[in-house]
C-alpha cells in the first residue's frame, strides 16, 4: 500500500487485493487528493494488518506490512513497492515465511541472474527481503518467530563484473562539467561518505560548524543512527567558505527573509534540489564517461579508500551510517588493482630465478634430452 504522485499530478493509491494482485485508484490533483488517497491507505493497512493468531504468516504478508509500516523516503518506498510487486511476491510470495529453504532462495537467485538481471539489482531485491524478516522479528508481537535468511549470503555469480568505483580523475573530470549543485553534491559526498539524494541535499547551512570542524548529517532511513556527526576535511572547509559566501550574496541579492541557516547546501537558487540525476547524467555525458557510473558510486569509493588505507571496519561502518559492520565489509569492499598488487608482492620470494642453482638445473635438464 502506498500514495504516489503522477507526473500528471494525479494521485494515486496502489495496494495488493487478497488474491495478491495490484489495485490503484485515482483521487485527482491538488492537496485534498492527496487527503482522500492517504485516507485509503490508512484504512486498507488496517484491514490488511499481519495478525499472527490467524495463521501461517507467508512471505507476501511479511513484506506487506513492512513497506507498510517500515518508515522509509518517499524515493525508497517507491522503489521498495516496485521490486515487491514485480519479483518477490510473485516468486516467492506463497511461500510460509518461517519455511523458506536455501533451494528456493538459490533458485530465485539464479533465475532473476539467467534472465538478465545484474547481481547488484538481485542483491538488492534480496536485501529487501531480508530486511522485512528482522523487520518482522523485531516487532512486538513478533510477526515471525523464526528467521531462516539470517545466516544465507547472496554469492556473486560467475562472469558478473564487480563494478569499480569512480577514479579521482573520472570525478575531476564531471565536476569541470557540472551545474553549481551537483559539484558541491560530489565534493560533499566525497569528502564524508554521505548518501546522495535525501543525505546530501539535506545538509543545511545550520548544521555546519566551521569552527570546530563538524558536520551534523540527518541520515537516511537504513536502519543505522538517525544522527551522526562528521569531521570536516580541509578541501571541505575551503569550500564551504566559498559556498557560504556566495549563498548569503544571493540571498541580500535576492532580499530573501529566509536565513541562511535553514538553506540547503546543495540548493538551486537557494531552492532545495530534489533529484540529481538529470544533472549527473548530463555532466557524465559531457565529461564523455561511457561506462556505468552512478553518484551513488562516489559513497563506495569514500568507504572503499578509507578501508584500503587500513582504517578498521568499525570506523568507517561508523561514518557511512551502517546500522551494522558486516554491511561495510559486504557492500564496499571493492578489489581494486592497487589492493591486488599490493598483495601479490607481499608473498615472499623462491630466491632461486636467475642463479646458479637454476642455470644448472637448465644444463642438467638439456643433458638429459641429449640422451
Amino acid at each position: 500500500m502506498s500514495v504516489h504522485t503522477l507526473p500528471d499530478g494525479r494521485v494515486i493509491c496502489k495496494w495488493y487485493d487478497d488474491a495478491g494482485k495490484i489495485k490503484k485508484k485515482y483521487f485527482g490533483r491538488g492537496e485534498l487528493a492527496e487527503k482522500k488517497a492517504l485516507a485509503l491507505d490508512r484504512k486498507i493497512k488496517e484491514l490488511k494488518a499481519v495478525n499472527t493468531t490467524a495463521g501461517i504468516v507467508t512471505i507476501r504478508d511479511l513484506l506487506g506490512a513492512y513497506h507498510n509500516q517500515h518508515l522509509v523516503t518517499k524515493s525508497t518506498q517507491k522503489s521498495d513497492f516496485y521490486r515487491i510487486d514485480r519479483t518477490l511476491v510473485p516468486a516467492l510470495g506463497h511461500i510460509a515465511a518461517e519455511a523458506i529453504k536455501s533451494e528456493q532462495v538459490n533458485s530465485y537467485i539464479m533465475e532473476r541472474v539467467n534472465a538478465g538481471k545484474s547481481v547488484a539489482t538481485v542483491d538488492r531485491e534480496f536485501d529487501l527481503l531480508r530486511a522485512a524478516y528482522a523487520w518482522g522479528m523485531s516487532q512486538s508481537p513478533k510477526l515471525i518467530h523464526r528467521n531462516p535468511l539470517a545466516d544465507f549470503r547472496l554469492k556473486q555469480s560467475p562472469g558478473k563484473d564487480v563494478p569499480l568505483p569512480p577514479s579521482i580523475e573520472e570525478i575531476r573530470a564531471i565536476i569541470a562539467h557540472a551545474r553549481r549543485h551537483l559539484m558541491r553534491a560530489i565534493t560533499l559526498s566525497w569528502h564524508t561518505g554521505m548518501r546522495p539524494g535525501f543525505e546530501t541535499t539535506g545538509v543545511k547551512w545550520g548544521d555546519v560548524n566551521l569552527d570546530d570542524l563538524r558536520l551534523k548529517v540527518v541520515s537516511a532511513r537504513k536502519g543505522g543512527p538517525a544522527v551522526r556527526h562528521l569531521a570536516i576535511h580541509p578541501e571541505l572547509e575551503q569550500a564551504l567558505i566559498i559556498w557560504k559566501k556566495e549563498d548569503e550574496a544571493l540571498i541580500a541579492k535576492k532580499a530573501w527573509e529566509v536565513p541562511l541557516s535553514d538553506i540547503p547546501i546543495v540548493n538551486y537558487g537557494l531552492r532545495p534540489v530534489a533529484s540529481l540525476k538529470h544533472a549527473w547524467d548530463t555532466a557524465k555525458r559531457d565529461a564523455k564517461i561511457t561506462r556505468r557510473l552512478r553518484l551513488y558510486d562516489i559513497r563506495h569509493k569514500f568507504a572503499t579508500q578509507l578501508l584500503e588505507e587500513g582504517t578498521a571496519g568499525a570506523i568507517v561502518s561508523k561514518l557511512m551510517g551502517h546500522s551494522r559492520e558486516d554491511t561495510t565489509q559486504r557492500f564496499y569492499m571493492h578489489v581494486s588493482d592497487r589492493h591486488t598488487a599490493q598483495a601479490i608482492k607481499s608473498l615472499p620470494a623462491l630466491g632461486t630465478l636467475g642463479t646458479g642453482y637454476s642455470e644448472k638445473r637448465r644444463e642438467n635438464i638439456s643433458d638429459n634430452d641429449d640422451l
